[in-house]
């Protein structure tokens, strides 16, 4: 009979709904940073990659002259 004071007790009690809430809204931010990393994780590679090889065509000339 105790435990079930103590269920319905904590059933209604609403102090702990906004943390509910700010803990949904945090995992769905976490998910739009995830997501928008693997849509844009690829260019970004791509990007520094052909910096990559510009800066490393731009040391081999001036080393070969």
């Amino acid at each position: 009979m105790k435990r079930m004071k103590v269920i319905s007790r904590l059933c209604a009690d609403r102090r702990g709904a906004t943390a509910m809430e700010y803990a949904l809204i945090l995992a769905a931010l976490g998910g739009f940073v995830l997501a928008g990393a693997a849509a844009f994780g690829g260019a970004v590679n791509n990007a520094f990659a052909a910096n990559s090889n510009a800066l490393t065509a731009n040391v081999d000339d001036s080393f070969a002259n």
